[in-house]
């Protein structure tokens, strides 16, 4: 039985496009977590429980292997009129940076 070469072709880049979709999802899904989880701890409220896939790149990664370096943004309220933003970074599968801006903190007086 003769297998033509495109259908080879074609199955591997099918392969490989479901194990890039399925590392998105999870590295996603690790995001969203890290994000409310930094929101808890802070005290403020995670809006639309979810992120958003703000930039991609191909990094090393310690053992020299190349990886995905995913950037996800998400916001956050602390009295539900303001939204903040906040990052996550996570390489290559788990999240190595939380960064959340500068939010005024509930119960603090506010200048009009």
């Amino acid at each position: 039985m003769v297998i033509d070469n495109s259908i080879v072709i074609g199955a591997l880049l099918l392969g490989l496009a479901a194990l890039v979709w399925r590392s998105s999802m999870a590295a996603l899904e690790r995001a969203r977590e890290a994000g409310k989880r930094a929101c808890r701890q802070a005290g403020v409220q995670f809006l639309d429980d979810t992120v958003v896939l703000r930039g991609i790149r191909l990094q090393r990664s310690p053992g020299g292997v190349p990886a995905f370096e995913r950037r996800y943004r998400f916001e956050f309220a602390t009295r539900g009129d303001r939204r903040y933003r906040g990052t996550v970074t996570v390489f290559p599968r788990r999240p190595t940076r939380v960064e959340m801006e500068a939010y005024e903190p509930l119960g603090a007086e506010r200048v009009d």
